[in-house]
């Protein structure tokens, strides 16, 4: 029979990780400073691992804020850690002017009917090889499949 041993004066600290809305949290972080060892928490947010007195370790996750947690001889379910999520502040996000990417588009496509050849429809009905079907607005901006075929053959040619 084996047994777990280490130094005379390290004994097992071990616990649970829990988010603040007492979700157990799977793959948190356990760093131990003084010898940086690290273990992670299971799917039930339980970790386990060899400490001395008077150790800190950090608690790392994305998710959660960081938490500094020191080891401690107690049962793991004295030891049940309660996390807050972290929070990210970002900058303002702005995305490019719909207009003119709605111009790209519309000049791209007008680049394609010339290459191919296709007259511009005036109405487009389900008879057309434009036509959508699932589209209640009379004029779509798309190709359909036979169309961009056709457009391949060429691009080989």
């Amino acid at each position: 029979m084996f047994a777990q041993t280490n130094e005379d004066d390290d004994f097992i600290f071990q616990g649970y990780i829990l988010s603040e809305d007492s979700i157990p949290m799977e793959n948190v972080y356990i760093i131990n400073y003084r010898n940086t060892k690290i273990v992670a928490t299971d799917e039930s947010g339980y970790f386990k691992t060899w400490v001395k007195e008077g150790d800190s370790l950090m608690v790392n996750h994305i998710a959660l804020s960081p938490k500094i947690l020191h080891g401690n001889n107690r049962p793991a379910s004295d030891n049940i850690n309660y996390i807050t999520y972290n929070s990210y502040m970002i900058g303002n996000v702005s995305s490019n002017d719909f207009k003119k990417e709605l111009e790209l588009f519309d000049l791209n496509m007008k680049q394609i009917k010339d290459e191919l050849k296709i007259p511009e429809p005036k109405m487009r009905g389900l008879d057309s090889l434009n036509a959508n079907r699932y589209d209640n607005e009379p004029i779509s901006p798309g190709l359909d499949l036979r169309i961009l075929l056709e457009l391949l053959k060429k691009k080989k040619k």
